[in-house]
């Protein structure tokens, strides 16, 4: 705690920090966020992820004093941590459409967004298809890890309050997606993905399990692989014994990511 006392200009708290900081991401990414899926617009997005949600924390950092090292944790992860989070990121996923169909009961929105994007991503092919993981899949999960698992999580921890802290910017990573479709899906995975960073020690793990969560998306999709879980490309139930296989999955893999050798510090 003293260290964290050092690295820290205290004349904001933290409290405060955190909310100014997510308040500003969030007016700046309504404002300029893409109407579309034109290929302007996707740029547009990259452009955003980088400059504004990436460049947010580098800008926090420089005005309060704070080490890059104490925020980001960008510690190096061992193979094996590396292998559980990919596995992590697919078993998330099951838990992810059951809440947006949870959420489809009570807004018509959820099918039309479902329906709008799946027609989109599969009617890319090629080099647009790398495009949309690139905008889609890696930049977000690089850019979002930096700034809500990275800056908000990293403050709010401060406080000693790790339940608190997880809480507050899991809500924080679900009202950012300013989409009443992804709120529920994307707070859940807000939770996992800071359990995550809190037991493994790197942001480096949120990172791999957050890409394949939305790389696995897009590709099933892309491929029909939806036609073999219709719940991963319709509004509807996932069945039970998947969810509770990968709940059960989930829980095994955090749990190996705490004691699996090999971390780098």
């Amino acid at each position: 705690m003293l260290k964290h006392q050092n690295d820290v200009k205290q004349f904001i708290p933290v409290g405060v920090l955190t909310t100014m900081a997510f308040v500003f991401v969030l007016i700046i990414s309504s404002w300029l966020a893409p109407q579309s899926f034109s290929e302007e617009e996707r740029l547009r997005s990259v452009l955003l992820q980088i400059l504004v949600v990436a460049g947010t924390p580098l800008l926090v950092v420089r005005i309060t004093g704070l080490k890059l090292q104490n925020i980001f944790k960008l510690r190096l992860i061992s193979s094996s941590h590396f292998f559980f989070a990919i596995l992590l990121g697919v078993f998330i996923i099951p838990w992810l459409e059951e809440t947006l169909h949870f959420q489809s009961q009570y807004s018509e929105k959820v099918f039309l967004y479902e329906q709008l994007t799946q027609k989109w991503i599969q009617s890319s092919s090629g080099w647009n298809l790398v495009w949309i993981l690139l905008s889609m899949a890696v930049i977000p999960s690089v850019c979002e890890e930096l700034f809500f698992r990275g800056l908000i999580l990293n403050l709010l921890v401060r406080s000693g309050n790790y339940t608190l802290a997880i809480i507050i910017s899991s809500l924080m990573f679900g009202i950012f997606h300013r989409n009443l479709v992804l709120i529920l899906p994307a707070t859940l995975a807000g939770v996992l993905l800071a359990v995550l960073v809190t037991r493994s020690g790197s942001l480096l793990t949120a990172m791999a399990s957050h890409f394949m969560v939305n790389a696995t998306t897009i590709l099933a999709l892309h491929f029909g692989i939806a036609s073999v879980f219709p719940w991963l490309g319709k509004t509807i139930h996932v069945p039970l014994h998947i969810l509770i296989f990968s709940g059960l999955a989930i829980l095994f893999l955090i749990w190996k990511l705490k004691n699996t050798e090999g971390t780098t510090k």
